[in-house]
């Protein structure tokens, strides 16, 4: 499921219109939110952040142990980074060790918990939801189309970059990110001609 920029719109919109001072519990499920989209991490890898991984003065997260037993580094843009401080420095989690969105015991919030304030946030921002998705792991669908479009508008060399993309995933091999553009290709047909070489080894006849 690739969520459409109009449904993004009501998600966000949902997001930013929520009074935290009446249902603090809420905020930090609107920031894991806005990190999946923008960053196409997985929601495990987003749970188990700790304060340590967060490098503010870079905009970089450190995510550790993830997928296929790999640690990677990624850039974040500075909208998040900005967030994620300001968060932290409302819930004053100044121990390194610290996990960013964690329950009351200190141990990171589960999966099923972030995914049931998502349902509530989709039936707020009227977006249905089919009994198979859209799932959290959407987001992380929709930002691998959404950067690929991005290069294609950008007349970027996308068959260059792609390796850069799988690395940037935590995939295991590029095989894994042609996967996710498979699925939604046909959503723009520039994408399928600019990338025909790469998924076709170099041939493109």
């Amino acid at each position: 499921y690739i969520f459409s920029d109009n449904e993004l719109k009501k998600i966000f919109n949902v997001c930013n219109n929520i009074d935290f001072n009446i249902y603090p519990k809420i905020e930090k499920y609107t920031i894991i939110l806005k990190i999946l989209y923008s960053t196409g991490m997985r929601v495990g890898e987003v749970i188990k952040l700790q304060v340590k991984d967060i490098d503010l003065d870079n905009n970089t997260f450190f995510i550790k142990n993830a997928k296929n037993n790999k640690d990677r580094k990624i850039p974040i843009h500075e909208n998040i980074t900005f967030l994620v401080k300001e968060y932290i420095l409302k819930k004053k989690k100044f121990n390194q060790e610290e996990y960013i969105f964690s329950n009351r015991y200190g141990k990171p919030i589960d999966n099923s918990t972030v995914y049931e304030y998502f349902r509530r946030i989709l039936w707020k921002a009227g977006i249905h939801h089919n009994g198979k998705g859209p799932r959290l792991h959407d987001f992380r669908h929709t930002y691998c189309v959404h950067k690929l479009k991005e290069w294609v508008l950008e007349g970027k060399d996308v068959t260059a970059l792609f390796p850069y993309l799988c690395a940037y995933m935590g995939h295991a091999d590029t095989r894994c990110t042609e996967y996710y553009l498979r699925l939604t290709a046909d959503l723009y047909p520039d994408i399928i001609t600019k990338t025909e070489k790469f998924f076709n080894g170099g041939n493109d006849e």
